[in-house]
Parts: structure tokens; C-alpha cells; sequence
């Protein structure tokens, strides 16, 4: 505990402000120090006299190999303790062997000089006792010297005074160093804020995903708020389910954390109760804030509702951190808002509002696409359904009971394909399964399961004549063909042609005729 409030003490005092001079200003007194020994050596002055000072000047030699700037612990230890031992001390010593006006502005000088480079916590310290070392000396050195005790009590008031001033006007330049730092800091935060938002704006215009935006997003956050970790996520529209995530700085572990605890923090329970309120709100637990809220947006179920998050691990964002945070959350909220809104319309435009599938339109493009970038070792399937016996449902029990059929049909096939496949509603009773990355023999495999499970499928009716209720089996032909057959272009004929003949041999085989045909 001690060793680390001695450390904080060292580095409270900013050595950054000085140390860049420390090598020129201590060059400059050893060459002249030197200078000065060799004049009085070749006038003949007793040599023994500048053993002491070689020593003192000596000591300060390896400040000359100190790095210009960012000193470790060591280098200020060094330094401040060269500068305990050498300047109070040594003056001192001489001040209290000889208290000549020379020695005493040698000694005020010198106490200045040490009360403006060295942290205040450590001169207070040591001050007193590197003179108290000094008397020491001189009676162990010169027992019996006589000493003016009034004159080194004046002389050594008028240097705490100094000293006491130089505190005063170096803490004074010290807050006003760190004021001017802090403003500056803040400066090129809003600097960075500004450049930040607008970068924003620019990369909404060019990136749709909103995975790669928010990566792009956190990166920025990084230079704004350092030494942080982020991750940013969208929960919904059904709870639970991660519909986009993004993580910055934050360890494979925590990401883990956040994936299975992520509900805990702002769920979706929480927001999806407070309809139409999109305020942010926060939390704060184990190392975590979390910022969140929700967001509403239209879709073919109706309001979908999603949850927006956003944590930082690390220190804690202060007041005007927050509030910048705020607008950011604010701005990608908005952006999220826009693509999920953009994403439903763009589903609302290529679904078929009764049953939910894609729409013909949709294949067509989707199709295109896909046969544009057929190769054989990139096969894809096509599935071409027909619904058996929807005009006689129709004309017999009413447009609703065939609705009901249609729908039956197409949650069906929904269930039963891969997650990977496309259903898309061709016509009135035709049905297109898309399949990417199968060839034939797996798209029969899909058809083959479909009817099985339209064994036991069927539909409630009432006869719009008689009121007589029944039900109907639920029956689907299917022709099926792959791009590696006659090329991608020809696939849909080549599978409306096998689906005809599928339903002509149900008909056949069940002795039924084809109603209006």
C-alpha cells in the first residue's frame, strides 16, 4: 500500500513538462563545473577542494542517457533523489561551513532550482531532512568549527519562503497547464464527435448491412472513448433472437457472457410493455453499462418490436461522456430503425399478403440472379408445385375455404424446407420452392418428405349449399427440376412440364377426373 501511494505521489507531479530540457540544462552545469575546475587547477587551488563537487556532477551524468520524454519509475526516483541529495545537501553543507554571501545565493538559488523541478510531496520531504544530513556532516567532518546559528536561521527562512513560492507559482502553472491539457482534450473530443457523426452519415449512403455498420461504428468508438470495450446489438422481432451484432474490444469470453446473459440487461420483455416509448434508458452491473431502448417498426405481422442495446465495459463514462454517448445512440438508433424499416418494406413488396411466401415478382429477380451464377458445381433445384383440387374447393365450399387451403399448403411447405431454401407463391394454386446448393436427387428427397407429411394434412369446409361440414385432404403434385439438366434457363418449364404430368398420374391413380380442366 505504501509502495503504491509513493508511486501515485511520483507521478502526480507531470516530469513531461521539464524532462525534454533535463539533458541540456545538466550538459550546461557539468561543462561548467568542469570548466571551473580546471581554471582554479591551473591557479594552483588546493585540488582536494573540488573532490566534493566532481562527485555531486558526477552523479548527475546518467540523467544525460534519460529518455527525452515518458520517464519510468525508476528514472524519477533517480532523479528526484539526485536532486534531494545535491542541492539541499550540498549547499547546505557548504553554507554551513562557510556562510559567505556567496554560498547563501548559492543555496537560495539552488533550493529554487529544487522547489521548481521537484514533485512538491517529495521536497517537502526530504528538504529538511537532506539539511538536517547536512549538519550531520559538518560536525562529524569538522568537529569543533564554529557556526552562526542566527545567520543560517535567516538564510534558511528566506529559503523556505523561496521555496514556498516557487510551490505556489509552479502549482499555479501547473493547474493552468492541465486546465489548457483538459480543454484542448475536449476539443478533439468534439472534434472527433463531429468527424465521427459525420462519417456516420457518409457511411449510411454507402453500407446496407447493418452488421458492417455497426463494426464500423464501434471502431470509431474506440478513438473517442479509449481504453473501452463495446459491443452493439438489436434483440427481435421474436425475443431472444439476435437479429444484428457487433463487438470492439471486448474478449472472447465477455462476448460469450453478453450472447447468453444479453436478456438480463434491458430485455425485450422490458421494452416490448412499453409501446411507443423510445426513450434511452441504462444500466450498470459487474463491470458493465448498458444503454438501451426500443425500436417499432411496421411488418407483415403487424408492430414488430426490437430491442436496441449497446454496452461498454471499462471505466465509467462520466456526465459529458454520457450525454455524447446519448446523441451516438440516438443517431444509430435512427439508422437501425431506417434499415429494419427499409428490410420489412422491401419483404412487404416481395410477399404475397395471404399466404406469407415470396411473390412472383421476387422469384423472377431471384431467379434471374441465380441462373446468372449457375455453374455445375454450384447446382440448384427447383420445386414446381400445384395445389389438386383448389377450383372445386373453391366453387364448392367458397373463396374462403380455398384461401384456407392455399395457406394450409404454404405453412406446410415453409416447415418442412431448409432454412436455406426459398417459397415463393407462383400463381393462384402454384407453389415454387427454390433450393440453392442441391442437386435433383436432393430436391426429391425434399418432395418426398413433403408427402409424407401431406398424408395426414387437411382442411375443415362447409358446403355453401347444403351447410354440410367435411373435411378436405390437403394435395399437392410436384415436378422438380435442377440446373445441371438443360441449363438454368430451361428449369422452369422443365419442372411445370413434370409437375403436369404428376398431377395427371394422381388423378389417374386415385380415378378422378380433372375439374374443369
Amino acid at each position: 500500500m505504501i509502495a503504491r501511494q509513493f508511486k501515485n505521489t511520483l507521478f502526480d507531479w507531470n516530469y513531461n513538462l521539464y524532462a525534454p530540457y533535463v539533458r541540456f540544462i545538466v550538459t550546461t552545469t557539468i561543462a561548467c563545473q568542469l570548466l571551473l575546475y580546471f581554471l582554479l587547477q591551473s591557479q594552483g587551488v588546493i585540488e582536494g577542494r573540488f573532490v566534493a563537487p566532481l562527485i555531486v556532477v558526477a552523479s548527475y551524468i546518467p540523467l544525460l542517457f534519460f529518455p527525452p520524454r515518458d520517464w519510468r519509475a525508476g528514472h524519477i526516483i533517480y532523479f528526484e533523489l539526485i536532486l534531494a541529495v545535491n542541492i539541499p545537501l550540498y549547499f547546505s553543507y557548504l553554507l554551513i561551513s562557510d556562510t559567505s554571501p556567496y554560498w547563501a545565493v548559492t543555496f537560495l538559488a539552488g533550493t529554487v532550482a529544487y522547489a521548481f523541478f521537484s514533485c512538491w510531496q517529495i521536497a517537502v520531504l526530504l528538504y529538511p531532512l537532506a539539511v538536517s544530513a547536512a549538519f550531520a556532516l559538518v560536525h562529524s567532518l569538522h568537529p569543533g568549527q564554529e557556526i552562526a546559528y542566527h545567520e543560517l536561521l535567516y538564510i534558511q527562512l528566506v529559503a523556505f519562503f523561496a521555496f514556498t513560492v516557487v510551490q505556489v507559482v509552479k502549482n499555479v502553472l501547473i493547474s493552468s497547464h492541465n486546465t489548457m491539457l483538459h480543454l484542448k482534450g475536449k476539443a478533439d473530443q468534439q472534434n472527433e464527435i463531429f468527424s465521427a457523426l459525420f462519417d456516420i452519415s457518409v457511411e449510411v449512403t454507402r453500407v446496407d448491412d447493418l452488421d458492417e455498420l455497426f463494426h464500423l461504428l464501434l471502431k470509431r468508438f474506440e478513438t473517442i472513448f479509449p481504453r473501452r470495450g463495446f459491443g452493439l446489438m438489436v434483440e427481435g422481432p421474436r425475443q431472444k433472437v439476435i437479429a444484428h451484432m457487433a463487438f470492439r474490444g471486448i474478449s472472447e469470453k465477455d462476448t460469450s457472457h453478453l450472447l447468453q446473459e444479453h436478456s438480463q440487461f434491458l430485455g425485450y420483455e422490458i421494452v416490448s410493455r412499453r409501446k411507443g416509448d423510445e426513450t434511452i434508458s441504462s444500466v450498470a452491473s459487474a463491470g458493465w453499462q448498458v444503454f438501451g431502448g426500443g425500436i417499432y417498426s411496421a411488418s407483415t405481422q403487424g408492430l414488430a418490436v426490437y430491442c436496441f442495446k449497446l454496452f461498454i465495459k471499462g471505466t465509467k463514462l462520466d456526465e459529458a461522456e454520457r450525454r455524447t454517448m446519448e446523441v451516438f445512440l440516438e443517431t444509430i438508433r435512427g439508422i437501425s430503425r431506417s434499415r429494419i424499416q427499409a428490410r420489412e418494406l422491401e419483404r412487404l413488396s416481395n410477399t404475397d399478403h395471404l399466404t406469407g411466401l415470396f411473390n412472383r415478382k421476387y422469384f423472377e429477380r431471384i431467379f434471374a440472379e441465380w441462373c446468372a451464377k449457375a455453374r455445375p458445381e454450384t447446382a440448384f433445384s427447383l420445386v414446381f408445385g400445384d395445389i389438386n383440387g383448389l377450383k372445386r374447393v373453391n366453387d364448392t365450399y367458397g373463396h374462403k375455404a380455398g384461401d384456407l387451403l392455399i395457406r394450409t399448403a404454404a405453412a406446410l411447405l415453409v416447415k418442412n424446407v431448409r432454412s436455406s431454401d426459398l417459397v415463393f407463391r407462383f400463381g393462384g394454386d402454384e407453389i415454387i420452392i427454390l433450393c440453392p446448393n442441391a442437386f435433383r436427387e436432393e430436391a426429391d428427397k425434399l418432395v418426398d418428405r413433403i408427402n409424407g407429411m401431406l398424408v395426414n394434412a387437411v382442411i375443415d369446409c362447409v358446403d355453401e349449399l347444403t351447410g354440410e361440414k367435411s373435411r378436405e385432404q390437403v394435395r399437392i403434385s410436384f415436378g422438380v427440376s435442377c440446373s445441371t439438366e438443360r441449363g438454368a434457363e430451361e428449369m422452369l418449364d422443365l419442372a411445370d412440364s413434370r409437375m403436369f404430368q404428376a398431377k395427371e398420374s394422381w388423378y389417374a391413380e386415385n380415378c378422378l377426373e380433372r375439374y374443369r380442366q
